[in-house]
This record gives structure tokens, sequence and C-alpha cells, in this order.
């Protein structure tokens, strides 16, 4: 069975992503992928942008988002079919106005028949393309903490924005290679 990446988030991410969808599908194209999915967090906004350019480069485009709730926790959801697809519209477009209770509860009516949720412990999440992003995708963070590096560091500590602590202690969130899945 060939690995197929399920837990990608784009630019769409609205800074927090880095990848673009055509050098995300090229390099899945490159890496030899038969299949990539679109993960972006609370939008599904870039997946006209991305199935167009997964259909350019022969890569089966999935579609999923990442539903991020109160307290920064998420769960990832990809679409089983078109009624999935259709569920995860409707999930996006309630996600501002709905409380956490009542997004949860669409979620699970959908989960297993249309939706399915992907454990980041699985498939770690990809937020950038090629590790030399690494630290433009930092300098991205940085932006949407309104600040600067160094001053981002002392920042991740002390407030709400240490779930971002991951992505300055590593440069591994970027698209795995074969041999990286292996």
């Amino acid at each position: 069975m060939t690995w197929v990446p399920l837990n990608n988030k784009t630019h769409f991410s609205l800074q927090r992503g880095f990848s673009k969808p055509d050098e995300l599908a090229a390099k899945c194209k490159e890496y030899g992928y038969p299949a990539c999915a679109i993960t972006d967090i609370n939008t599904i906004s870039g997946a006209v942008n991305f199935y167009k350019e997964c259909k350019k480069n022969d890569i089966k485009p999935i579609m999923g988002c990442t539903v991020e709730f109160e307290n920064h926790k998420s769960k990832t959801y990809i679409a089983k079919n078109k009624e999935g697809w259709y569920a995860l519209i409707d999930i996006v477009s309630k996600r501002n106005t709905y409380s956490d209770d009542v997004i949860k509860k669409l979620l699970k009516v959908s989960l297993n028949e249309n939706l399915i949720c992907i454990d980041d412990l699985k498939q770690k999440p990809a937020y950038y393309v090629t590790p030399k992003d690494a630290e433009l995708h930092r300098i991205l963070l940085c932006s949407g903490m309104k600040t600067s590096m160094k001053k981002a560091k002392d920042k991740i500590v002390s407030d709400s924005f240490k779930h971002l602590k991951p992505f300055f202690k590593s440069d591994g969130h970027y698209l795995p290679s074969p041999s990286d899945v292996e």
C-alpha cells in the first residue's frame, strides 16, 4: 500500500500554513504519491485551487479540514464522499456562528459515514512543503503574533501562543518524502 499525505495546511490557513497548493501538488507528483489531502484550519477556501493543481499533476485530491476548538484543541476531518464534502462546507460555514458544542454535534452526525477523523499522532501535519521553508514559516507565525523572531521565543513560553512552540523548536513540519515515511 502506498502512503498518502493526509494532513497538509496551506496558506489558506491564514498566518498558520505556508504551503501553496501548486507547490504541494507538484511535490506530491515528484514523490510519486497517488493522492494528497488539504486540511486547512477552519477553512475550505483553498479547495478549488488545490483540486485544480492536483488534477494538473495527476494527483487525486482529497478534501478535508482541521476544525479548531477552544484552547487551540483541534481535530482533522477528511471527506469520504460527496456527502462528507457537503458536511465540511456546512460545518465551516457555521464555525464562527455556533458554539463548539453545536459544531461537535454536527461533526458527530457525519463521522464514520461521511467523514474520517485522522489523528495528528498518526500523521503529523505538514505546514510547508520542504525543510528549507521552516524559517519562512516561523516568520509567518511571528507576523500572526505581531512580534519579532527574537520576542517570539519568549512569547510562546509565557502566554497563549505556547501552542506554537513546536514550530520554533523543530524544522520537521514539512511534507515528508517517501524515505522520511519509511
